[in-house]
């Protein structure tokens, strides 16, 4: 599952999203792409109760998506994203 955070729902899908997620055997990967900046993160199931975080941060990292073995750039994911005035 990927979830783009926006301001408004950022808090409720870092924490109460993964919550039911957690509870699904088959569910192996939660990525959550920030909308504003470079930064990308990934909650990936290592057994039925632990998680394993990752998070990669500027244009110049990598991502790795370990459910579906692909490694993503950041200037990949964010190819045709402008991104608001501070």
């Amino acid at each position: 599952m990927v979830e783009v955070l926006s301001r408004s729902t950022a808090s409720f899908d870092k924490s109460g999203k993964l919550l039911p997620y957690e509870r699904l055997p088959s569910f192996r990967e939660y990525v959550l792409v920030e909308q504003n900046y470079f930064r990308v993160e990934s909650w990936f199931r290592t057994s039925d109760h632990s998680w394993d975080k990752t998070a990669q941060a500027g244009v110049d990292s990598t991502i790795q998506l370990r459910s579906v073995g692909v490694s993503l750039s950041l200037s990949e994911i964010y190819e045709h994203v402008a991104f608001p005035e501070p």
